[in-house]
């Protein structure tokens, strides 16, 4: 079987190097920019943009993965969420996730702590808690003790856990406590393995 040598780059004297796709929809100019006309750039699976020319003393330096979507919120401790009001978003841009998004909790089963055990990747584990992260939230039509001066949501290490707790002055966080038909919504970025 022989094989056939194709030309990639029709080459202009003077000028850019033109993919050949017909009309020429990706240019790689005398500066070594690659232009892409129309379509898109698609990278293998595994494989990303690296940038190890760059100085730093990182454990990794390749950009491997992009994606957004939506999830499914769902909790711990026999709390049911509203069918209707348990969709949150994400974004990853490589091992950084943000996730937000508002839900409804159906039933408290009688007051129980707040834990979201449905993260869309779960957190990096770390030895020293490096990788933990702390998000916003805000409540509607949910309680809170009379020592909270702040609601915020936690990671977990290694789990797809995420905390909601009542900061209190001069005093350990405590768990919020969740209300039949209240209202979370949060915003968190955090890290994965």
């Amino acid at each position: 079987m022989s094989q056939t040598k194709t030309q990639l780059f029709d080459t202009a004297v003077n000028g850019p190097a033109a993919l050949k796709t017909g009309a020429h929809n990706a240019t790689l100019d005398s500066s070594g920019n690659l232009n892409i006309g129309t379509g898109n750039l698609i990278v293998a699976s595994g494989k990303g943009i690296d940038f190890s020319a760059t100085s730093g003393s990182g454990t990794s330096e390749l950009l491997d993965d992009y994606e957004e979507g939506t999830w499914t919120v769902t909790c711990n401790n026999g709390i049911t969420v509203h069918s209707g009001i348990n969709l949150a978003s994400y974004t990853k841009v490589g091992r950084q996730v943000t996730v937000l998004g508002q839900f409804r909790v159906n039933s408290s089963n009688t007051n129980q702590a707040l834990i979201v055990n449905s993260l869309p990747f779960a957190c990096a584990s770390n030895t020293e808690n490096e990788f933990l992260a702390v998000g916003s939230v805000r409540l509607y039509e949910a309680g809170i003790r009379g020592t909270c001066v702040q609601v915020v949501c936690i990671t977990a290490n290694g789990t797809d856990d995420l905390y909601f707790n009542e900061v209190r002055d001069n005093a350990s966080d405590q768990a919020v406590a969740s209300t039949d038909n209240g209202y979370y919504m949060f915003d968190i970025t955090y890290f994965t393995a």
